[in-house]
């Protein structure tokens, strides 16, 4: 699996569970995708989950999760 660009979660052992999940996600849309379009559909994947994840722990800290 390759890296993720421009993003990395808290800590290593995070970024690859991020990374497994967005090409799962893939793997739900690849019958849609040309070859040359996967890296970059599991890209936007990660970097959704990275901002959910951010925006959960935002919340977290702030006592409103």
């Amino acid at each position: 699996m390759p890296p993720m660009q421009d993003a990395q979660p808290i800590d290593p052992a995070t970024h690859v569970y991020f990374a497994r999940l967005a090409y799962r996600l893939v793997g739900i849309i690849l019958p849609a995708l040309r070859p040359e379009e996967v890296h970059d559909a599991a890209a936007e994947f990660y970097k959704a989950i990275l901002d959910e994840h951010r925006h959960h722990e935002t919340q977290r800290k702030a006592g409103r999760a």
